[in-house]
């Protein structure tokens, strides 16, 4: 199979570690992405603007204070932004985003 996250892949990916902050890089396609996430009463509650490949995953761990319903806006440099409602689980305070070549994926993850 392929690199690509695929079983059978003989050599990990590329990772580099950052604090409450994991990007993972399966090929040399740079994006620059802006997380903004906002609570209930519009208030930003997150921040963060990294630099990942388009094909990769970027996980942040411990982003939301407590249950609830939170705004994520997520914009990618000379690319698209895109809005959704993120609903978050006392287990599940971290978000994960899957960086496709057009699309964004989101998943909760443990804190």
């Amino acid at each position: 199979m392929s690199q690509y996250g695929c079983r059978g892949r003989t050599w990990p990916p590329i990772t580099r570690t950052i604090p409450d902050l994991r990007v993972t890089n399966y090929d040399l396609m740079q994006r620059d992405v802006t997380i903004e996430v906002t609570d209930e009463a519009h208030e930003t509650v997150f921040v963060a603007e990294r630099s990942i490949t388009r094909g990769g995953d970027l996980t942040c761990r411990s982003v939301f204070p407590m249950t609830g319903t939170y705004q994520l806006t997520i914009s990618l440099r000379y690319g698209a932004t895109t809005t959704t409602t993120h609903t978050v689980t006392p287990d599940r305070k971290g978000i994960c985003l899957d960086i496709h070549p057009d699309s964004i994926d989101t998943y909760s993850v443990s804190q």
